[in-house]
């Protein structure tokens, strides 16, 4: 049986399983993004960082070059070091722009503000005076200088956060990854597992018991392990199973009651052909016997066509000989012999109407004393049975109630399914089973329908619904006869 706990379908297991290895797999893809553009911001840094300095180291050996000349040419006033010393400060003044272009923090503005602003006070000093000593220009240099080193050291501070903090963000996206893989790969197992018990532990529970089944072992069950698609599939192939168990069973019990069936006939029959060999045997007596004769094999033949008709119903290969016929006549003919035949119950029999319709007489006979014996036969002795034929409308219409035990509401489906019989009146009469289903399966052969209407211990009414002919000079002939036309429609109302 189900699980008493309600758990998730498999649809919405799926489901919320690929949700969250996709959003394990969204926050992994997430991470790294957003890991790769820090690390290329803070790669972008780390380079304009190292430009910086770079600029910064250039700028400082210029302004001392610059200073060395200006020195050598103050003490020689040779032309060469003046000219060296105006492309050395030419120099100067291009590395002091990328130094200012390079800064990227308001910081760094200020140290380079600071450095241009004290450079412009060297420079100036230094190409406008001609003195030969110039110690003024010591201090300022030495500003100049200091500048410069403070300018380098932040850079280099920079650029030591910047690489701390790639190395944290390092650490970040390791531990980051491991925790959303970690994650995952425990989703899957879990998954993985939640499916096993849920689709493929089940799959292969019912693959077996199938396999068992189709070997013969009719009582083969798969085991419903959960309240979900799979313990639908399997509960499903449960009630299949134990309806194809019951109609085994029903089937044998068929193969035994035709063969008592046909038992009793034959005994008879053989005892009788023992007798007239007799040849002391009276001709009244051997007269009787060869009528007993003839009657038992009449029976035996009209079981073999019954038989007959309902594997051909079943196999839907059931041959109809049609002719023009009316049914009127047909069922009165049927009832008059069974009247005959059960002298124990009442059969009213109405039909005013000639009902014209093409069809199979024989076996037309045969559905109509199937439902007048089944009227008879649960019926209790001295109860009526009516028999009723009337045109509606394009359909000619039998009814057949009785006073009967009547039949449950949950076993009316099953009186059309072959070999079926009602526990209820299993006792009451034999047969074999397969009298409704036949009559059904001839009914709809001819394009008709019967349905079956009842109630415990009150009776049941069955209706059988046949299309009338409609060959004109049938039914003028009918009209003819003092009938009025009905069209066509046969509903039958039948007992089991």
């Amino acid at each position: 049986m189900p699980r008493s706990i309600r758990r998730w379908d498999i649809k919405q297991y799926i489901m919320v399983w690929i949700g969250a290895i996709l959003c394990a797999f969204l926050l992994l893809c997430g991470g790294l993004l957003h890991t790769t553009s820090k690390l290329h911001a803070q790669t972008r840094q780390v380079f304009f960082d190292s430009q910086s300095l770079r600029t910064s180291h250039r700028f400082e050996l210029a302004l001392l070059a610059a200073s060395r000349d200006d020195s050598l040419w103050r003490l020689t006033h040779k032309p060469a070091y003046q000219q060296a010393r105006r492309q050395e400060f030419q120099e100067a003044d291009q590395l002091l722009a990328e130094l200012k272009q390079e800064a990227d923090s308001a910081t760094e503005t200020a140290l380079a503000a600071t450095i241009e602003q004290e450079y412009q006070a060297f420079r100036t000093l230094s190409l406008t005076s001609a003195s030969r000593v110039l110690p003024e220009t010591q201090p300022i240099q030495q500003s100049l200088l200091d500048a410069i080193h403070r300018h380098r050291i932040h850079n280099a501070q920079q650029m030591d956060a910047t690489i701390h903090a790639s190395h944290q963000l390092d650490r970040w996206v390791d531990i980051w990854s491991t925790a959303v893989m970690l994650v995952a790969s425990i989703v899957l197992i879990l998954g993985g597992l939640e499916l096993w018990s849920r689709i493929f532990k089940p799959t292969l529970q019912l693959s077996r018991a199938a396999t068992e089944f189709g070997g013969g072992n009719l009582h083969a069950r798969a085991p419903v392990l959960c309240n979900d698609e799979m313990g639908a599939l399997a509960q499903t192939f449960n009630t299949m199973a134990e309806a194809i168990c019951n109609r085994e069973k029903e089937r044998l019990e068929f193969v035994a009651t035709v063969a008592h069936d046909l038992k009793n006939p034959l005994v008879i029959i053989g005892g009788g052909a023992y007798l007239l060999k007799r040849k002391d045997l009276a001709p009244t007596e051997r007269d009787e016997w060869l009528d007993n004769i003839t009657q038992y094999v009449g029976h035996m033949e009209a079981m073999i066509s019954d038989l007959t008709d309902a594997v051909q119903a079943e196999t839907g290969q059931l041959d109809l000989h049609y002719e023009d016929l009316d049914f009127t006549a047909l069922v009165g003919k049927v009832v008059q012999g069974q009247s005959i035949a059960a002298p124990t119950h009442l059969l009213r029999f109405t039909g005013e109407q000639a009902c014209i319709l093409r069809g199979d007489r024989k076996r037309l006979e045969r559905v109509v004393m199937n439902l007048i014996s089944n009227a008879v036969k649960y019926s209790p002795a001295g109860r009526k049975v009516i028999i009723c034929v009337e045109a509606r409308h394009t359909q000619a219409v039998l009814t057949v109630e009785d006073e009967g035990v009547g039949i449950a509401p949950e076993d009316l489906p099953r009186l059309f399914m072959p070999f079926a019989r009602l526990d209820r009146t299993r006792k009451m009469a034999k047969g074999t089973g397969l009298g409704l289903s036949s009559v059904k399966k001839i009914i709809e052969a001819h394009g008709g329908s019967i349905h079956i209407s009842s109630q415990l211990e009150v009776g049941t009414t069955v209706e059988v619904h046949l299309p009338l002919s409609s060959t004109p000079d049938l039914r003028r002939q009918a009209t003819q006869n003092g009938h009025l036309s009905a069209p066509p429609s046969l509903t039958a109302s039948l007992r089991s």
